[in-house]
């Protein structure tokens, strides 16, 4: 954290109601906290609405898009069809070893982006849960 640029504010998207309501109740929760215009958000998304896969090793996608692609290809083979409707992130791992992505509902991206715009937030961000946990661990595990 920095006195000049203070940490966003962090919220999270209700993990026990179906999407849509999950997103009401979120605009809601803004709505009540009525935060200063302008100030940025981090929205962490809970596991309901996140979908991962292990993207194996693959000596031939070399370089970020080829590495997208494949991970998009690997969330179908997993889920079908309806990853079509996803957004795949995926990390970047190291050389010679899988790699963890995940995907998330592009309806629900827009829709969060649309709260916040709505109420003169900054969204800088979407996390995961279990990345924003990992995240906050104090140390590093070790490989």
């Amino acid at each position: 954290m920095s006195l000049w640029r203070p940490e966003p504010l962090q919220l999270a998207l209700p993990g026990d109601l179906p999407m849509a309501e999950a997103v009401v109740a979120l605009a809601l929760r803004v709505e009540t906290l009525s935060p200063r215009r302008g100030t940025r958000v981090a929205c962490v998304v809970p596991a309901p609405f996140v979908r991962y896969v292990l993207v194996p090793w693959n000596a031939a996608m070399q370089g970020r898009k080829a590495r997208q692609v494949f991970a998009e290809h690997c969330f179908r083979e997993t889920y079908g069809e309806l990853a079509r409707e996803w957004a795949v992130r995926v990390d970047p791992g190291r050389f010679g070893h899988a790699t963890l992505a995940c995907a998330m509902n592009v309806g629900l991206l827009d829709e969060l982006a649309r709260v916040f715009q709505a109420s003169g937030l900054v969204l800088e961000s979407v996390q995961p849960a279990l990345m924003n946990a990992f995240n906050a661990l104090p140390t590093r595990l070790a490989a």
